[in-house]
């Protein structure tokens, strides 16, 4: 009988026992989720706050920056790409058919070669021109491929072109030379000899475009002292519309006009007048 008293002390042992396992497994469960809790805090700081996340953003945000403003630049590059060599094919299509009408034309004697050979020159600098806009039209679609430098993008600069000729020291020096003539209405032939036949380097030889100037027209001449011969030059421009022009040959100046200045690559005044390249 007394054996059978021992049981209810050990069902009351027993229950405190699991009593205190399930007290102990509550609160360690609890600790858990607060580490969690806290662990999550200081991951979504992290992501937020921390100087390496933070420059890696700003990387990603100029990447996509210089992203678009490529595609802007391309985009642009290609329109204007376009309007070029539609442009310049239908320039070379008419120059194309100048020049067979030129030639035509010498044939029957009615004109001379010269003018033939810078329709000829215009024919050429204009398939180079072409030719390079093509080039450039290839690179922006792509297809140069993926391997060719990124730099290494075709360009007109890149082609040889004819540049127009320095001055030399002699034409420098007949530019910054000066002459007087006394006010007053003259042949223009006077004027020329005033200024190239007495000026203060001495008589200057030069040749004249007798289809370009009348010298027997009378022009007014309103300046007194001395006067450069390159005034002279802007003043015979600023009177015949801004056409005339003057190019150094090995003799001296010889005055011409838009239409011959424009094909020569002979030093010219005014110095950066337009060559056809």
């Amino acid at each position: 009988m007394r054996k059978l008293s021992i049981l209810p002390a050990l069902a009351g042992v027993l229950g405190l026992l699991l009593v205190v396992g399930a007290a102990r497994h509550a609160a360690f469960a609890t600790s858990t989720n607060d580490q969690d809790s806290q662990l999550k805090s200081e991951l979504e700081a992290a992501l937020a706050r921390n100087p390496d996340v933070l420059l890696a953003q700003a990387k990603v945000r100029e990447a996509e920056a210089e992203l678009n403003r490529v595609r802007l630049s391309v985009t642009r590059d290609l329109v204007g790409n376009r309007v070029a060599v539609d442009g310049l094919e239908r320039k070379l299509g008419s120059a194309r058919k100048e020049f067979k009408r030129l030639q035509a034309l010498g044939r029957s004697g009615q004109i001379e070669e010269t003018s033939i050979d810078r329709q000829a020159l215009l024919v050429a600098d204009l398939e180079v021109e072409l030719l390079d806009a093509r080039a450039v039209r290839d690179f922006l679609v792509g297809k140069g491929g993926v391997d060719a430098p990124a730099g290494d993008r075709p360009a007109q600069a890149r082609t040889p072109r004819r540049v127009r000729e320095p001055f030399s020291p002699r034409d420098e020096q007949i530019l910054e030379a000066t002459f007087a003539l006394a006010p007053g209405e003259y042949e223009l032939s006077r004027v020329f000899d005033a200024a190239l036949g007495g000026s203060s380097i001495g008589k200057i030889n030069y040749e004249v475009d007798r289809d370009m100037y009348d010298l027997e027209s009378k022009v007014a001449w309103r300046f007194e002292g001395d006067v450069t011969i390159a005034a002279m030059f802007d003043w015979l421009r600023d009177i015949n519309g801004g056409v005339p022009v003057v190019l150094f040959r090995s003799y001296g100046p010889f005055f011409t006009q838009d239409g011959t200045a424009r094909f020569d690559s002979a030093p010219s005044w005014p110095a950066n007048y337009e060559l056809v390249r």
